[in-house]
């Protein structure tokens, strides 16, 4: 995704490339730098939302995230653990055995999930 990108700008006249060894480095040329001055409010907007995505990212990894010898659900036990935790690493498990089952599977999944959704914010 990125090398095509590259590629437009450098076609564009955007950006420049030079080669050291067997690495390419870009830069950006004046019209490359008056291209985006003109856009600078929408380019702006775009980085606003890649950090947000990779904050969401980082939280979602933090809460994933646990200190664990093993990968192996089996070898995970409940004692000494924090229960939120241990009922979170299952559930990624669980939710990983099922991601290639059917449709309707899916939604079964998704209708449980959604319930115990409910059931800890206490919606109705």
């Amino acid at each position: 995704m990125v090398y095509p990108a590259l590629s437009y700008l450098e076609d564009h006249g955007f950006a420049s490339v030079t080669v050291e060894g067997n690495k390419k480095r870009y830069g950006i040329t004046p019209e490359g730098e008056t291209w985006l001055a003109e856009r600078q409010n929408s380019a702006d907007a775009i980085l606003a939302q890649l950090r947000a995505m990779g904050e969401r990212v980082k939280r979602m990894n933090e809460a994933m995230a646990f200190d664990r010898e093993t990968d192996n659900a089996a070898e995970w036990t409940d004692t000494g653990h924090d229960p939120l935790r241990t009922a979170r690493w299952r559930l990624k498990f669980a939710l990983m055995e099922k991601r290639f089952a059917s449709r309707e599977e899916q939604q079964r999944g998704a209708d449980i999930l959604l319930r115990a959704l409910k059931e800890i914010t206490g919606e109705r």
